[in-house]
């Protein structure tokens, strides 16, 4: 990979993240790829060809979104980790299925089919209400208990 497309792509997204003040994915990123190279072998070689021949030259790409392409690559790991249904959380806790444009209030989840792994994270939004932690706590995080509400 050009070094100076990699460093284009990540002055880029430390850009777009300094813009939206959205939380930085990359080393929740990194825990799920280190999981899918021991769970899929294969889904983890696709998942790095994917960031390396997809997500960089998009994310350097100055017509690009970064923010949008960060969490394409979320969805491409969370897809190669279990087949299921992404679906976006708003504020509400409302969930729906997942289409772009996705607003950036929305939080982001991959459920696997079946009774398989938790669902898994792909986006959070800067400031997630209470209503989408909640939805986090009880489908990723397991809990089965609510948190103290934040304006309690």
């Amino acid at each position: 990979m050009d070094s100076s497309l990699q460093d284009e792509a990540d002055r880029r997204f430390s850009e777009a993240l300094d813009t939206t003040g959205a939380r930085d994915p990359r080393d929740y990123y990194r825990e799920r790829l280190k999981e899918l190279r021991t769970s899929n072998p294969e889904g983890y070689r696709k998942a790095v060809s994917y960031y390396q021949e997809t997500l960089i030259p998009r994310v350097a790409d100055p017509d690009s979104d970064p923010m949008k392409e960060w969490r394409s690559y979320g969805l491409e790991i969370a897809r190669l980790t279990a087949p299921g249904r992404t679906l976006r959380v708003d504020p509400s806790g409302r969930a729906e299925p997942f289409s772009e444009p996705c607003p950036d209030t929305a939080m982001v989840l991959h459920v696997p089919d079946g009774r398989g792994p938790p669902a898994l994270l792909v986006g959070l939004p800067p400031q997630p209400s209470d209503a989408q932690i909640a939805t986090y706590d009880w489908l990723v995080g397991g809990r089965r208990a609510l948190r103290q509400s934040s304006t309690t």
